[in-house]
């Protein structure tokens, strides 16, 4: 906690969202009876730090080393083979690790789920595609308060709007991939263009703000898996589920 306070992160302390005609702020002290806050963070600084952060604690770390293959007795894995990137030039590393239980952190790539369980299972109703970019010159006060996510609604999906603290704005629009097959004639930025332009809101946000990043996109991002452990393992985070609003 006290890294992740000093790091510099923007503090977050609500929502505010436009949903249709509708629009409320959120406290997240309203919820829990006390002042509290959340942060926004850039993925790759904060995911980094939770590494080093292991390290320190005691754990053993092992970059650039990808697990390969998994060895199994009936449903339980028992050990793993690994390979290390190769430096140099030099050829690459290999080797196997035994276990008495396994956790699997593997995010979406779902190494149990996807590669031996096959027990991952799509939603219907949240096949939505992201499509997202990030902006500078953002209005950052647009919701009342700067730290505060954005989210707006549009007739076909939502967006959000998060600011960090480096100044720039992730905006993105969520969307059934069925609204995206429909206008498969155009290309994804006219797309991602269009649904900010359909919401109020968040055409407010951007009115003065550019676009400084290449227009990225996510598909199928809404699952479950239809367990999350069995005899000897564990599945956390993405590697189990991952729902979308």
């Amino acid at each position: 906690r006290e890294k992740v306070e000093k790091y510099g992160f923007q503090r977050k302390h609500g929502a505010y969202l436009e949903w249709g005609s509708e629009t409320w702020a959120l406290d997240f002290g309203e919820l829990s009876g006390s002042y509290t806050h959340a942060f926004q963070v850039r993925r790759d600084e904060f995911d980094l730090m939770m590494l080093d952060h292991a390290s320190e604690s005691g754990a053993k770390v092992f970059q650039n080393v990808e697990v390969r293959n998994l060895q199994l007795e009936g449903e339980k894995p028992v050990s793993a083979t690994w390979q290390q990137k190769a430096v140099n030039g030099d050829r690459p590393k290999q080797g196997e690790i035994h276990f008495d239980y396994l956790i699997d952190a593997s995010g979406r790539n779902g190494l149990m789920a996807n590669h031996y369980l096959k027990n991952r299972k799509y939603h219907n109703v949240f096949q939505n595609i992201g499509v997202w970019g990030y902006w500078k010159n953002a209005d950052r006060l647009a919701t009342g308060r700067e730290g505060d996510i954005a989210v707006g609604s549009i007739p076909n999906g939502w967006l959000w709007g998060i600011p960090l603290s480096d100044g720039t704005m992730s905006i993105g629009a969520v969307m059934h991939k069925n609204v995206i097959k429909h206008h498969k004639s155009k290309e994804m930025e006219a797309i991602y263009s269009e649904a900010i332009d359909a919401s109020p809101l968040m055409r407010k946000i951007v009115r003065n703000a550019e676009l400084i990043s290449p227009v990225s996109v996510e598909t199928d991002y809404s699952y479950a898996s239809e367990k999350f452990c069995g005899p000897g393992y564990f599945m956390i985070g993405d590697a189990a589920c991952f729902l979308d609003p």
